[in-house]
């Protein structure tokens, strides 16, 4: 009997592992308390009005969107050789599951900063600008807080046609820390760095 018992303990704690290493967190039920943190940036696609899906998530050494429990909390972003920028932003709204009142599934944020290009096919960023409100997506298992803009263009085809394009904004960040204190910042700061390496081969996960 002991050994059965062992057995399933030892199950159940691989089967948490196995979920927890693959950016799970079991734990989370959604509840508004889970929302607060610093958030790093993990993907930043623009799809062009060619089509062309360019990926800018590796083009800073930093991009944190911190969210404190009284709602109020700042962006900080880092292009590569450049200058940090910091951005005041609040938290203006918990939006909730109409099923589960208690489980929330997006989060409205104001001030959040935008990048835009000088043109569609830019591997430059040319600069930023805040917004009234941007509604990100909340996925609490992943701890992932997700962005995407659609918006429709009118372009010429190759024979010369008229055809509506889908253009897309896309920003996807993850929880590293729950604690926003100066000094979980800096070490979230220290760890975008050491993985901008890795953003450069991120594909769109179309959320």
């Amino acid at each position: 009997m002991k050994k059965y018992i062992s057995i399933v303990l030892i199950l159940i704690t691989l089967s948490s592992s196995l979920l927890l290493f693959a950016g799970c967190n079991i734990f989370n039920n959604g509840s508004a308390d889970e929302v607060a943190g610093i958030y790093g940036v993990e993907e930043f696609f623009y799809k062009d009005i060619d089509g062309v899906n360019n990926n800018y998530a590796d083009k800073y050494d930093y991009f944190l969107l911190v969210l404190h429990d009284d709602y109020t909390g700042k962006v900080l972003m880092k292009s590569v050789d450049g200058e940090e920028l910091s951005y005041d932003v609040t938290c203006e709204y918990l939006r909730s599951d109409t099923e589960k009142p208690d489980k929330v599934t997006a989060v409205r944020v104001a001030g959040f900063p935008f990048t835009t290009f000088s043109k569609p096919s830019d591997t430059v960023l040319a600069s930023t600008s805040t917004v009234d409100s941007t509604t990100f997506n909340f996925y609490p298992m992943r701890e992932d807080l997700v962005y995407r803009r659609p918006s429709l263009h009118r372009r010429q085809n190759s024979t010369g046609n008229s055809v509506i394009v889908e253009v897309v904004t896309k920003y996807k960040f993850n929880k590293l820390y729950s604690n926003t204190n100066d000094k979980r910042i800096e070490k979230a700061q220290k760890k975008q760095t050491e993985t901008r390496e890795k953003r450069s081969n991120t594909t769109d996960s179309d959320e």
